[in-house]
């Protein structure tokens, strides 16, 4: 499994990309993955405050590849079977642990 860092441009009132990781067997997977959903995404960013409606530009996304045969043990739980979370778009994420840290918190 290899680690490709994206980049997916999209428009709403002012532009903006969302930066993160996908980690995949090939670009055509990390593409297929993008598209399916943001939540295939690792450690996202994006660099535009406005939260309008977005219009996600998949046609020109940057991929470049960061990493090739990561060891499984790396790679984030939820993203260890492109395959089959492609064949199952409704999938969900696992809590991330900051979440769960600030809810013992309140």
């Amino acid at each position: 499994m290899n680690k490709y860092f994206v980049e997916i441009p999209y428009s709403c009132i002012e532009y903006g990309k969302i930066y993160g990781y996908i980690f995949a067997e090939n670009e055509t997977q990390v593409k297929q993955l993008a598209e399916s959903s943001l939540d295939n995404i690792d450690g996202i960013e994006e660099n535009s405050d406005d939260h309008e409606d977005y219009n996600y530009s998949y046609g020109s996304i940057d991929i470049e590849l960061t990493q090739e045969n990561v060891n499984i043990n790396d790679v984030p739980g939820y993203l260890r079977n492109p395959a089959e979370l492609l064949s199952d778009p409704k999938k969900t994420r696992m809590i991330p642990d900051y979440y769960l840290n600030e809810i013992k918190l309140i």
